[in-house]
């Protein structure tokens, strides 16, 4: 795809709506069941798949709020269709949330059951006033909103989120938990996780486990919850009933 060409191609995507939700489990690792759910984002097949590929180009172009609204509209929707027993995590950037047009009445359409939705603040986009996101949070918590923040220990950034945000779940980077399966220094940074969301009083969840063994040292560190490809890819919404929630008797655990 010619670069001039990616801002029409993005700009059409948008328009036409051929953004797609996915979802993937987040599990309880006592049980291996979901407590709730991630709504991941995709554009069509072609180079803008991914949601990697889809905020760089809106980044690249001026699209970020365009994109950013879209993905909350296609979130909302999914957390309607999700039992309403179970959490829906929402990809967010805040620095942009706030000057979305319509944000108020998107929320106003899911704040019979605000405390299933967990606004997880993504590294789409780097925090630069905490200030603003801060204000922002409060608002989201006040209205009975939870909030996330995900990648925790991969840099000074995200530490910051933590202190500054006051998160009900903070989500270990992948790297560290696959770290943690080999090393004891890995090990120990998981543990002090751990330790710092029981200071806190936030929920530990540790990303991107894929196998059995990770899985066992996320709980023996004292991880209770986690997300990753052992448990389930992404799929459609109308696989979670026969994927994600019959893992138990699949995995024969």
């Amino acid at each position: 795809m010619m670069l001039r060409s990616r801002k029409s191609a993005l700009t059409q995507i948008l328009n036409n709506r051929q953004l797609t939700t996915l979802i993937q489990p987040i599990v309880d690792l006592s049980s291996v069941l979901p407590m709730g759910y991630e709504a991941l984002i995709r554009g069509p097949a072609g180079n803008l798949h991914s949601a990697g590929s889809l905020f760089k180009c809106a980044s690249n172009y001026g699209l970020l709020k365009v994109l950013e609204a879209a993905c909350l509209e296609n979130a909302m929707a999914a957390a309607r269709q999700i039992p309403i027993d179970k959490k829906v995590f929402i990809n967010t950037n805040p620095s942009l949330m706030a000057e979305i047009s319509g944000i108020k009445r998107d929320l106003s359409l899911i704040d019979s059951f605000p405390g299933r939705i967990v606004f997880e603040i993504t590294e789409h986009v780097k925090v630069q006033d905490f200030m603003h996101v801060s204000r922002t949070c409060k608002m989201l918590k006040e209205r009975g909103f939870l909030i996330a923040i995900d990648d925790v220990g991969s840099g000074y950034d995200r530490l910051r989120s933590v202190a500054e945000l006051r998160p009900d779940f903070i989500k270990i980077d992948r790297p560290i938990v696959s770290g943690a399966a080999v090393d004891e220094q890995y090990q120990a940074i998981v543990k002090h996780l751990v330790a710092l969301g029981a200071e806190i009083k936030c929920s530990v969840i540790a990303e991107g486990i894929e196998t059995a063994y990770e899985l066992a040292m996320m709980k023996k560190l004292g991880v209770t919850l986690g997300q990753g490809f052992f448990f389930s890819r992404p799929v459609q919404l109308k696989e979670i009933q026969k994927g994600a929630d019959n893992f138990c008797q699949a995995k024969g655990l």
